[in-house]
């Protein structure tokens, strides 16, 4: 991981778990769960596509409350972790005044300069 990953991941678990924020509208401190993608046969994980969630979201809470613990019954419950990134994109674009970008990647390319300042 470099730096600017570094400091990506630092700000996305800085909100917070993105489930008890969107569904209960509380802060409760936050892991970073990687969504992971299918590249041919293999799966990869990429520190850009992240979300936070607190311990009992991400694995420690019980299937339908935790993501690792049954995650078919938990994107039924708290919708696709896609859904949750945007939620995340849409915060952190709050969190620092800035407009809007049409996508994760320009609003990550938006971050680097945003850093650089």
């Amino acid at each position: 991981m470099n730096k600017l990953e570094g400091q990506w991941l630092n700000e996305v678990s800085g909100l917070g778990c993105i489930v008890c924020l969107v569904k209960d509208g509380i802060y409760s401190p936050a892991l970073i769960h990687h969504i992971r993608t299918w590249h041919g046969r293999r799966i990869t994980r990429n520190h850009k596509y992240v979300l936070p969630m607190c311990h009992a979201h991400h694995d420690g809470g019980i299937a339908g409350v935790s993501f690792h613990k049954n995650s078919t019954l938990w994107c039924e419950k708290y919708g696709s972790q896609e859904d949750l990134l945007e939620e995340v994109h849409n915060q952190l674009i709050k969190k620092w005044g800035l407009s809007v970008f049409p996508n994760l990647e320009t609003s990550l390319k938006r971050f680097e300069s945003f850093l650089s300042v």
